[in-house]
């Protein structure tokens, strides 16, 4: 599995979500349990554990053996982009964050990976960096989707590791981060 998730705030409480987050994911994944039922089963212990009023966005994928297809949820998270050829894709949210209802009925779907497929998961730290010039306007989806589009082909072989150091150097170009937010990124590629 492959996990990026968001909590608001920060300090003691935000981290004893995360750590409770991570608990919960980490003996779901080891029981075996079906990636189907991972988005009931981890809000039903995430409702019931929060404070009121606290929620967690998560993105979450489950690569295939064969690394041809991926399955995935979104629940409130800033959409990941998916780059393949051509053309790139978001894969929205499929319901809210974990923690706002005490149940979640929300289905992962599949998604196939071409040869090169490149995904990008990030948090709202990276859409909402406000602009260095005037304070207001933010990066956004759509530069960010840009962005991932146009990195499809570039990073590849010894430097592929490098791509997110090299959209880190045009977001801080861009804005600074915001002092309660953070500039979370992951990508993935697969090979081919």
């Amino acid at each position: 599995w492959s996990v990026v998730a968001d909590v608001p705030g920060k300090g003691y409480s935000a981290a004893l979500t995360v750590a409770n987050l991570h608990a919960i994911l980490h003996t779901l994944a080891s029981s075996a349990l079906e990636f189907d039922k991972v988005p009931s089963i981890a809000n039903s212990a995430m409702s019931n554990t929060l404070i009121h009023g606290r929620f967690v966005t998560a993105f979450m994928a489950e690569l295939t053996p064969d690394g041809e297809s991926m399955r995935w949820f979104n629940v409130g998270h800033t959409p990941p982009v998916l780059a393949t050829g051509d053309r790139t894709i978001r894969l929205e949210s499929l319901g809210p964050p974990l923690g706002v209802l005490p149940t979640l009925s929300v289905l992962p779907e599949e998604q196939p990976l071409d040869a090169g497929a490149l995904l990008g998961v990030f948090t709202d730290g990276v859409t909402e960096l406000r602009s260095k010039a005037d304070g207001a306007e933010m990066y956004g989806m759509e530069r960010t989707e840009e962005w991932v589009g146009k990195s499809l082909g570039m990073n590849r072989g010894a430097n592929r590791g490098r791509r997110a150091e090299e959209f880190l150097k045009v977001l801080t170009e861009f804005g600074a981060p915001a002092r309660d937010d953070d500039l979370t990124m992951l990508f993935l590629q697969r090979d081919g």
